[in-house]
């Protein structure tokens, strides 16, 4: 597809501004709100849902790529954008009326499914065809889940995903997708809108309707790219930009399983939740993370640019300072008594 840069800019600023006004709309009008509780890391009631803005510059982005490329659109672009959209209109139906985690997999489940019936999946260099498929479904429904688990400090979700589609576009500009370009960039674009009013002190949340779409597209957008080069470094410099998400879930996760815990309920136990807890302010926390998302975005482009015979090394460099890093604050949280 040939990028057309006016209208890369006008569906850019219009994005910002969809965003913005709808992000604005709530935060002053109270439109959902979000009541504190024994797990919340804010004590006053505060407006929720500020993703819905993300969520109709999706919508909005993928009606004018249709209006403009009817006539030869990929065959990924119904799946891609039903599928996100099943995601995003139960999202934003969970803020408003409190679903069950059964039911919000159940959903996940469906969406990812959608787009494996459809031909998309991740192809294995190795193994039999049945893997490459199971490797997507777990790769959609974790991404998704992970994104949601780690939106619980002001601006850390949308600060972390900001960045890390800035270094996934150039990804994308690398192989020449720029159809997938187009979304991300206009994606970046709606978090610069919402991040105003999410960044420390937040005046409105992300909501699952923002965080859900959020880790979703962005593991499609790497099953659509990888399906037209199924190079392995593309897969590793994709995990390798999002890695300090991806690790304080999967570390939590099974931390909580070893000690018998229910994994499935609400918990502030999270690696970012256990830093905010032990006194650090959630723009320090925030901030913290935004800084390894853009070391992680710099090492990714290295990687795949110079020195794709180092990413696994460079993976198991960050993997153990990430661990390094874990046990640092379970055994500060021990020796403050904070429950895990």
């Amino acid at each position: 597809m040939e990028l057309d840069l006016n209208i890369l800019l006008g569906l850019t600023l219009a994005a910002y501004a969809i965003s913005l006004l709808v992000t604005r709309y709530m935060a002053v009008n109270h439109v959902i709100t979000d009541i504190p509780n024994d797990r919340s890391s804010h004590e006053t009631p505060t407006p929720r849902s500020g993703g819905l803005g993300i969520y109709l510059v999706f919508l909005f982005v993928s009606v004018a790529y249709w209006i403009i490329h009817r006539d030869q659109l990929e065959g990924w672009f119904y799946p891609f954008v039903f599928s996100a959209s099943l995601i995003g209109l139960h999202s934003l139906f969970d803020d408003i009326t409190t679903r069950s985690a059964l039911e919000k997999l159940i959903v996940q489940c469906v969406a990812a499914s959608i787009v494996i019936f459809s031909g998309l999946k991740i192809e294995l260099p190795f193994g039999p065809d049945w893997l490459g498929l199971v490797i997507t479904f777990l790769w959609i429904v974790g991404m998704t889940n992970a994104t949601n688990f780690m939106d619980g400090l002001d601006g850390l979700v949308s600060g972390i995903f900001s960045l890390a589609l800035v270094f996934f576009c150039m990804i994308l500009v690398s192989v020449g997708h720029y159809d997938l370009y187009v979304f991300g960039l206009t994606l970046i674009a709606g978090l610069m809108g919402f991040l105003i009013y999410n960044f420390p002190p937040a005046r409105i949340f992300m909501g699952d309707v923002g965080s859900c779409l959020l880790g979703f597209v962005y593991a499609l957008m790497v099953v659509i790219m990888l399906g037209e080069d199924q190079s392995p470094w593309l897969m590793l410099a994709c995990l390798l930009v999002v890695f300090n998400l991806l690790f304080d879930v999967m570390f939590t996760v099974i931390r909580r399983f070893l000690s018998g815990e229910n994994v499935m309920q609400a918990h502030r136990s999270h690696l970012f939740q256990l830093l905010n807890r032990l006194g650090y302010r959630h723009l320090t926390v925030s901030l913290c993370y935004l800084g390894v998302t853009f070391l992680q975005g710099l090492l990714a482009l290295w990687v795949l640019y110079y020195q794709q015979s180092a990413a696994l090394m460079v993976i198991l460099i960050f993997f153990v300072a990430h661990l390094v890093y874990a046990t640092l604050v379970l055994k500060a949280s021990k020796r403050k008594n904070l429950v895990l």
